[in-house]
């Protein structure tokens, strides 16, 4: 054969011994490499979120973007979702088609656990209210089809 590719990966070198080369994947394998594991985890158990209620000693302060989308922006909005999404794969069953067939008993579950954590009245105070509430149910509800969503495909 032709060497086409240079180094000798054209068919010209001897047959390589296969058992030799199992033999060889296997015992390195096998060794245990110890090597400091890098912490990548930290966002998804909210860790930040904790710091911060420490820090304040209150719950956090969710900024609204009143002028479009009525959603929840910025960090704590960050920390609003993750907070969601956890509770919800803990406690929320998943097998519901959709957050509308969701027990209300669990609903209100969440809602009581968010409100420990994020003020929420101030919502309640908020002249555009209604509209506020609608969009933290737009959350809530793109959440809990991300995490079905995860769940099936798990």
């Amino acid at each position: 054969m032709v060497d086409v590719m240079g180094m000798g990966h054209g068919g010209t070198e001897p047959r390589i011994n296969h058992l030799a080369v199992a033999i060889f994947v296997l015992v390195t394998i096998n060794r245990t490499v110890i090597v400091p594991r890098e912490k990548t985890r930290g966002k998804a158990k909210n860790l930040k979120l904790d710091a911060e209620l420490r820090k304040t000693g209150r719950p956090l302060t969710l900024p609204i973007d009143t002028e479009c989308t009525f959603h929840p922006v910025g960090k704590p909005c960050d920390y609003f979702t993750r907070k969601v999404g956890i509770y919800m794969w803990r406690k929320i069953p998943l097998d519901r088609s959709g957050w509308k067939n969701v027990d209300q008993f669990e609903k209100t579950s969440l809602v009581v656990h968010l409100k420990a954590k994020f003020d929420l009245a101030q919502v309640e105070k908020d002249i555009h209210a209604s509209k506020i509430k609608g969009g933290i149910q737009q959350v809530i509800q793109k959440r809990f089809n991300d995490r079905k969503h995860l769940k099936l495909n798990f």
